[in-house]
């Protein structure tokens, strides 16, 4: 299976970005849906601890869409709470030879969370918290870039994408793309043809095509 994640702080805009991108993509993969991390509905597991290793297992020949995974948002949300129960170092390297497209959608320039907001644990986030979040997002996009980049693996992908850069959304689906058709290639017009338009107009995504 071939998985996008979705990895950011809170209002960065990961859960639109999804729908958007479910949207475009559903002509194509018809069996395509949205899968969010199941930590705030279920609470913790220690089998979340591998959950995207296993959502892709379990979905072979899929294209899937994840809003956060748990190897990622447990450890950066628990590291700013002081208990993190997982780290997402230890299945990284395996993420490094599995068709993975990760897309870190950064917070708002100046660190404002527009009101409060709860994490997993139901502890009250702001724009404090927020801005150590971004922080610890963006150390993370780093680590794992630098992981992709010197093993230098095909099927994975890692990309950062604003909200706020209106330049930011042709380079993202120029690089989801390419992504897509690598694993797909059958599938190349389709794909293409399916990205080739904005149709949100939540996001400050241009009209023409690319």
């Amino acid at each position: 299976m071939a998985v996008i994640v979705l990895e950011g702080p809170d209002s960065s805009g990961k859960s639109t970005l999804s729908q958007v991108l479910l949207k475009d993509l559903s002509p194509v993969f018809q069996e395509l849906e949205i899968t969010r991390s199941p930590v705030k509905e279920n609470g913790w597991s220690p089998h979340y601890s591998h959950f995207l290793r296993d959502y892709e297992e379990l979905h072979q020949g899929q294209l899937g869409i994840l809003d956060r995974t748990p190897e990622i948002s447990e450890s950066i949300y628990g590291t700013l709470r002081g208990n993190a129960r997982t780290s997402f170092m230890y299945e990284a390297y395996g993420w490094m030879h599995t068709p993975i497209f990760m897309i870190f959608c950064q917070g708002h320039p100046e660190g404002f969370l527009h009101g409060i907001h709860r994490d997993a644990e139901d502890n009250a986030l702001g724009d404090p918290e927020l801005r150590v979040l971004t922080r610890l997002y963006d150390l993370t996009s780093k680590q794992i870039r630098m992981s992709w980049l010197r093993g230098g693996s095909a099927n994975f992908r890692t990309v950062e994408y604003s909200r706020y850069v209106r330049s930011g959304w042709i380079t993202l689906l120029w690089a989801l793309n390419e992504w897509l058709v690598m694993q797909y290639p059958e599938m190349e017009d389709e794909i293409s043809k399916a990205l080739s338009y904005s149709i949100d107009s939540a996001f400050p995504m241009p009209k023409e095509t690319f």
